[in-house]
C-alpha cells in the first residue's frame, strides 16, 4: 500500500532541490552567548492541495533503465517522461497543449508514473524525471519524483514513512 509521507517527503525534497532551497542548516552551531544572532531559515511552502484528487496528464516514458544493485539486493528503476497523447494518426506525439498545465498537474502526473512502473516491474525504488519535451533528457525536469514502495528508499534502510 502507497504510504503517502513516504511521496510527500521524497516530493519536498525533490523541490527543495528543484528550487535551489537548502534543506539543511549549514551555518555554524551558536555558543552559548549573552546575544547569539538571529537564525536565518528559508521556509519550506508545503502544497496545501489534496494529492489525492489530482489527475495526472497523459505522458509516455522515453528512456528507462533498470539496475539491480547486488550489494543491497535493491532493484532501482529510473524513468524519464514527457507529456504525450496520441495523435490524428494515432501516433504518439507531445502534448498539444503544454502551456497550461500546473504545478499540482505536474506533480501528480510524476506520482502517478511513479506508483505505476513500481507496481509494474516490482522495483524496489523507482525515480521518475518528467522533461519537458520531445526528445527527452535535457538538464531540468519540468518534476521528479522518487518513490520505495517499502518506504526504505535507495539504500533499503531509510526511513519514508
Amino acid at each position: 500500500m502507497l504510504k503517502k509521507h513516504s511521496i510527500f517527503a521524497s516530493l519536498l525534497l525533490s523541490l527543495c532541490i528543484l528550487s535551489g532551497a537548502g534543506c539543511t542548516d549549514d551555518s555554524p552551531q551558536i555558543k552559548n552567548t549573552a546575544k547569539a544572532p538571529a537564525a536565518t531559515t528559508q521556509a519550506v511552502t508545503i502544497p496545501n492541495w489534496d494529492m489525492t484528487k489530482l489527475k495526472p496528464l497523459p505522458y509516455a516514458a522515453v528512456q528507462a533503465d533498470k539496475e539491480h544493485r547486488a550489494t543491497i539486493n535493491r532493484t532501482k528503476l529510473t524513468v524519464r517522461i514527457v507529456l504525450a497523447e496520441k495523435n490524428a494518426d494515432g501516433k504518439i506525439a507531445q502534448l498539444s497543449h503544454h502551456e497550461n498545465v500546473s504545478k499540482e498537474q505536474l506533480t501528480a502526473t510524476v506520482i502517478a508514473a511513479a506508483k505505476y512502473y513500481a507496481q509494474k516491474t516490482g522495483a524496489d525504488y523507482v525515480g521518475i524525471a518528467l522533461d519537458p519535451q520531445f526528445p527527452a533528457g535535457c538538464d531540468t525536469p519540468l518534476a521528479i519524483a522518487d518513490y520505495a514502495p517499502d518506504g526504505k528508499g535507495v539504500s533499503g534502510k531509510d526511513n519514508w514513512t
